[in-house]
């Protein structure tokens, strides 16, 4: 896991993880940081990185967040369940 609190740094970080540690892939967590979601250009320096070392990015949740997406889930399957019942899909 490497660390998105500054960009440069999450940068500076992933090259030696990659090319001298022999990671495959790198990853985050969900949650946005400093009030920035992930689509944000402020990380685009390391997207590109990434790209440029031909490794994935994975997300990955932690006991924090999973009663979040859990919730957010069970609230989309009840809502669903309204409008299977209402007949718009089946």
């Amino acid at each position: 896991m490497i660390s998105p609190f500054d960009v440069d740094d999450a940068v500076a970080e992933t090259r030696p993880a990659v090319r001298e540690l022999g990671f495959k892939a790198i990853f985050l967590r969900p949650n946005s940081v400093n009030g920035r979601n992930w689509h944000d250009p402020y990380y685009e320096p390391l997207w590109s990185e990434l790209e440029a070392l031909e490794v994935p990015l994975g997300f990955h949740e932690d006991e924090v967040t999973r009663p979040v997406m859990k919730a957010t889930l069970v609230e989309a399957l009840k809502e669903r369940e309204k409008i299977r019942r209402a007949g718009w899909f089946s």
